[in-house]
This record gives structure tokens, sequence and C-alpha cells, in this order.
């Protein structure tokens, strides 16, 4: 929309327009049509030169440049900008045959036929001498370097040449001055403080060695500088060493007692269950990352390996000596459940002095994503403050600081800190991580670069067990509930209503909590406010049959006895409306969800499916072998059921199957029912029939299954 010159003026000041931003907006718009002038020449100039010089140099020396500019930079990285590079180096600094370069021939051939405008700039190309300059400095309008060698500083505003601010980045480049601003010319590669710091030694180097002046190497020698600033450190020359992929074997009674077992000792991450494989990650320390610009924290678990149980076999991963110690007493803690058979090592080739980490990370409903990689890269250099550094003989960042080493951590921290805004870029996160906490500790001067700036505040704290985790534990309540914003709810809830009651009572209790909390916990809630009645639906209709294949009448009544006198626990505490929305939901869905779990009891009797789940598995596996090429598994929706048949729909390819049914099947079979397994043919029949359910749905369920 256009401003008047009498509307009030949009920053908010009360004055008119044309008495506050009228003439700002005026100079702005001037200077970016001066710029894009600007440009254009530079563009138009350069075009000639090279044009020039196609046309004066025979093929023979045009080839003789490309082979030399091919000697000089032999870096692997920043392949997309060797063109560019090429074609600064050919007109700026490759001196030809007749002992000019491109743009002093030029100069020399052209400059009295030229424009006014394009003789200035051309005069000034020729003076210009490449600089070592880094980013030291930011506003609105741009950034501010700094010359590495005289300390000059130049303000060099946001272009096309210099898009946006990377923390202490620094080039080898062209510096062109126009208007208040100064400008790349050609191209710049951008590395950070350490290419900054080799490129500063290769030339000190070169001047020792030959004698001559900075402007002399800059000029003579800008590849082999340019060289040195990409290398990045250790890439080229990085030793490898051997490490040690250790694996652990173990033969399992029970795959869910044991599972439960590690869950208990809260050693566990259930990553994914799957029909017979269960994958879990095995769990060390617990952190909480707390930042400003977050609704709520960041709850990371130091991964240090993975587990897999198929069927009786369980094998454990690991890189990590500590953690192959550390599974091993975990394990003789499960006790007779699981019996060790043998270790294998394989040899792996990775990089000296790298470390292996991973975390699992868990985040409010409303945390963006990226948010994980901030926390992650967080610690990491946290951990990375007490880690020994070669550079310092072993000495730690800690280490230094004590010392008085300011300068050094100041570097030290300088390349942290580009590194972690090249990692954001190519994570595409908008959010820098927070480096001037840990400059406030140390007393030094506040990055720029942070987003926020100074009122950036942001907290790691590594969790401690307490002695309520402990009280929480004697009640199976897994920490993972006490990192949640429901755990600490769920858990004196439990304890409010088992306290001095029977087993029975407990176990109920106990299984239908399990089932909510596994529930909020994966839907990524952060209050009870934020709960929705969709939430509950989901839970009800879906969650609960989707997690509980040994789901039963009896159970399904605890379930919703325990989620209703939840709902009204919490209504009570908070002053939230749940006791209505859970109670309306049971009241409709009940009977459906019923019928689902009869449905299934047809198929699948209940006794198989809580004590003899494992044998359904293999009598599964041995059908579907057996009948690969004459079977179709997945999803089918009951759309009509009739005296000894029912329609049914398959989700994934529409087709309708017609299924044969016996006379109990048809008490309960409901249209809009949904069946998860798998179907066959019968013989000398049109008709096909299920050979194997692993779930049945009611109707309700279908928006949450795909």
């Amino acid at each position: 929309m256009k401003v008047g010159r009498n509307d009030p003026c949009p920053c908010g000041s009360g004055k008119k327009y044309k008495k506050c931003c009228m003439k700002k907006d005026a100079v702005v718009e001037i200077r970016k049509v001066r710029e894009e002038r600007f440009f254009q020449l530079k563009n138009e100039l350069s075009e000639e030169i090279y044009q020039f010089l196609e046309r004066s140099l025979p093929f023979s020396e045009k080839l003789r440049a490309e082979t030399v500019f091919d000697q000089k930079i032999n870096s692997t990285q920043n392949g997309d900008m060797f063109g560019p590079l090429f074609r600064l180096w050919y007109l700026f600094f490759h001196r030809f045959d007749n002992g000019l370069r491109g743009v002093e021939w030029f100069y020399q051939e052209k400059k009295n036929g030229l424009k006014a405008e394009k003789a200035r700039l051309l005069e000034t190309w020729v003076s210009l001498v490449p600089r070592l300059i880094q980013i030291v400095d930011m506003d609105d309008n741009g950034i501010t370097v700094e010359d590495a060698f005289t300390h000059e500083r130049f303000h060099m505003p946001f272009c096309e040449t210099m898009s946006k601010p990377i923390p202490w980045g620094g080039t080898f480049c062209l510096l062109e001055p126009f208007g208040e601003g100064y400008y790349v010319h050609g191209v710049a590669i951008m590395e950070g403080p350490r290419g900054v710091k080799r490129a500063y030694a290769k030339i000190n180097e070169l001047m020792s060695e030959t004698r001559q002046s900075y402007e002399q190497i800059a000029m003579t020698c800008f590849l082999e500088i340019v060289n040195e600033l990409m290398d990045p450190y250790d890439f080229r020359h990085r030793e490898m060493t051997k490490i040690d992929e250790v694996t652990l074997h173990y033969e399992v009674d029970d795959g869910k007692k044991l599972v439960h077992s590690l869950e208990k000792q809260d050693v566990v991450i259930v990553d994914e269950q799957k029909g017979k494989i269960t994958k879990l990650s095995f769990a060390g320390k617990q952190y909480i990352y707390e930042d400003n610009l977050a609704s709520s924290p960041v709850y990371m678990r130091e991964v240090l390996g993975f587990i897999e149980i198929n069927k009786h076999h369980l094998k454990f991963v690991t890189f990590l000596p500590d953690a192959v110690e550390s599974f091993i007493k975990v394990m003789e803690k499960a006790g007779s459940v699981a019996r060790f058979i043998k270790k294998t090592v394989r040899k792996l080739d990775a990089p000296k002095n790298v470390e292996f980490r991973s975390y699992a990370m868990q985040l409010g409903e409303n945390v963006p994503l990226y948010f994980g990689a901030l926390a992650n890269q967080t610690l990491d250099i946290y951990q990375s403050l007490h880690t020994p550094q070669e550079e310092w003989d072993g000495k730690t960042v800690m280490q230094m600081v004590e010392q008085g080493k300011k300068e050094e951590v100041e570097r030290w921290l300088q390349e942290r800190e580009y590194i972690s805004f090249m990692n954001a870029e190519r994570l595409e996160c908008p959010v820098t991580v927070d480096f001037n906490t840990i400059r406030r500790k140390f007393g030094l001067p506040l990055s720029p670069f942070v987003t926020l700036g100074e009122k950036r505040q942001t907290r790691l704290l590594e969790k401690q067990r307490t002695d309520e985790m402990e009280q929480y534990e004697q009640y199976d309540m897994p920490l993972e509930w006490m990192d949640s914003f429901f755990g600490k709810d769920i858990a004196e809830f439990f304890i409010e209503k088992t306290r001095g009651k029977s087993e029975a009572t407990v176990s109920k209790y106990g299984t239908g909590l399990s089932i909510i909390a596994q529930y909020l916990l994966q839907s990524r809630l952060s209050s009870w406010t934020s709960i929705t009645k969709d939430h509950w639906q989901q839970c009800i209709v879906y969650h609960y049959l989707e997690m509980n294949g040994d789901a039963s009448i009896n159970q399904a009544k605890s379930f919703f006895s325990t989620v209703k006198a939840l709902a009204k626990w919490i209504d009570a505490r908070y002053g939230t409306n749940h006791d209505k929305t859970v109670r309306s939901i049971i009241q409709t869905v009940e009977e459906e969800i019923y019928d689902a779990i009869r449905l299934l009891d047809l198929y699948v009797p209940y006794t198989t499916r809580k004590y003899h789940y494992w044998l359904q598995e293999i009598e599964r596996d041995v059908v579907e072998n057996a009948l690969a090429n004459h079977q179709v598994s997945g999803l089918f929706q009951i759309t009509d059921v009739s005296a000894a048949t029912m329609k049914c729909k398959h989700a994934e390819s529409g087709k309708q199957y017609t299924i044969s049914v016996t006379s109990f099947v048809r008490s309960y079979a409901k249209a809009g029912m949904i069946i998860r397994g798998n179907i066959v043919k019968t013989a000398n029949s049109s008709r096909w029939k299920f050979i194997y359910v692993s779930r049945v749905f009611p109707k309700e369920a279908g928006q949450y299954l795909s």
C-alpha cells in the first residue's frame, strides 16, 4: 500500500510521513538504484574485458592459462566457485606473454574509447589489490570486515555479492569502494577463522621467502593464497584410525519381559515395534536445553548403542567401549530372561580424534524441529570445552581460560560459531546457536551474530537422579514420563488411586496410565490445556487398540474407567473440561470397541495374543512364505455384511473383496470396521478368507490409520 505524504508514518512515531521517514525511504531508494547501476556497469565492463582477451589471445595461450589455474587450485571444496574464480584470476591477476594483466592490457588499449563512467571504474580496477578480510560485526544494513594485516575496517552493504552475515567468516578478495561502502569484486570464497589464519601464515611465509612486499605477493600469488584459505583443516591430510564396532548377541526367552525390565532400569528408548522386531536405543545421560526463543524445553538423551530384538535373538551394536561394559551389567540385572551367546568385533576406518555422539530428542508440541539441532550443537560445544585440543598441547578450553589465554579462546569460539552457522545453513535453521552465554561466563565480548544478541538466554542442564525419581521408579514410573508435562500428575494420580489397594487395582491403573502416557509422549503435547477432543478420541479409538495386541473386554473397560477417572482428576486440579469430553467419546464408541475386540478374538483368541504371540508370528511367516504370490495384505474396511460374506475395501488398492465369514463373525462385523491382516482366495471360488488378523478397529479409527 502506498503511503501518502500527510499520512501517519508507518514506523509508528506519530509524525506525518513527510516529516519522518519519507526522506529516509527516498535515500534508500536512490541508493538501491545507484547500486543496481553500479553492478550493471561492472558486469558490462567485465564482459568487455573478457571478450577483448578472447579476440586478442591465441588458443594456445588461453589453454596455458587454464592449465596454470588447474595446477594451482587443488582444493576439492567450493567446486561450484571455480568458474567465477578462474574468470577473476584470468582478468585481474594472470600475466600474459606481453607482461600485462588482462585488466591492464584492456586499459592500455581501450581506455580512450570508454565513456567517463566506465573509464573511472576501470581506473579503480587497475589499482585494486586483494585484501585478507574477516567479518567482525553486523548491523541491519550490512557487515563490517577487518583487514587481517592493516586492521582497517570497512562496511559492506548487503547485496548480491554479500547477501548474509557469516559469523567470523573470512576471504581473500578484491574490495571495491562505491558510495559509502565497499563491495566484493568478482567472487569471494568464504571460509572460517582457521582459513583466514592459514592464508595469513601463507602470505607471511611468501613475503619472508621472496623478500617481496604484501602488494607484490598478493598480486603474484593470488591463487596460492586462495588455495590455502580453502584447504579445510585436517581435510586433505586428516589421519585415519581403526575403531571397533562391537556387537553383543543374546538369546531371549521373553522379549516383552526383557523390554519391561530395561524400561524399568531406565536405560532404553523404544524406537520401533513392528511385528516380531523391536528396536531400541541404549540410553545414557539426560539433558535439558532451555531457550527463550522456544516455548518449552528440549529433552535430550544420550544414545550409547542400538538394540534389536527379533523373536528370541537380541543384538546390541555400539562404537563406544564404555557402553559395552554398561550394557553387560544392565543385562545381568535383567536376570535369566536373556543369556549371553557371543561377542563379535568389526574393524572400521574413521577419522582420528573424531568423537561419535548421538542423541534422542523430545520437543514440545509447538517447538520447531530445528531447536533439536540447536540443542544438539549446544551440548556438543559445551562438551568440547572440556575436550583436550591438539593445537594447545592437550589443554582444554576451560584450562586455557583459567590461564588467562583469552585471545586463543576467542579464536576457538569464533571458529566454532562459524562451523555452527554453516551447519545451521545446511539444515535451513533460522536461529543461531547461543555463544553469548559462554562468552559472558568467560568475560569475553558478546558476538554480534547471535540471534537476539544480548537478549538471548539459554541454559543446558544435565538431569540428575533424585529421591523423587527413585520413589516413582518403585511404582514402575519410567523416568521418561517425569521429563514431560504429565509425568508428575500421572504419578501422583497413580499413587493416590493404588496406595493400599489390591494387585488388580494396581494393574488396572498401571495398564491404563501406560497407554495414556505413551500416547501423550508420541503426540508431543505440551500441557493438559493443549489436549483437544480429537486427541482424546485418537487415544481411545485408535491408539489403545493399535498398541495393545492383547486387548480384551475387561482390559478395555478398565482402560475406559482409568481415562474417565484421570480426566476428572485433572479437571479438579487445573480447571480444564476433559471429563465431559472423555465421557462423551467413550459413550459413543464403547460398544464399537468391544465389538472390534470380540471380532479380533474370533480370528485370534485372547490367550494366543496374550501368551503365545510369538507362535502367531511364526504361523504368519509360514503362511506368508507359502502363499506369497496368492495373498493380499494391509487394511481392509468392511463395507457390507450379508449372511455368509462380507465385502471389504482394500485401503491401498481401493479394490473390493468378497470374504467368507462364519455366523459368529457376522454377529460382530459392522460396516465401517477396519481389519489389518492377510487374505487369500479360497479354492474353487471367487471368495476370499482371512488367514491372519493382527488388529481390528472401529470405523472412528479410520481417520488415524494410514
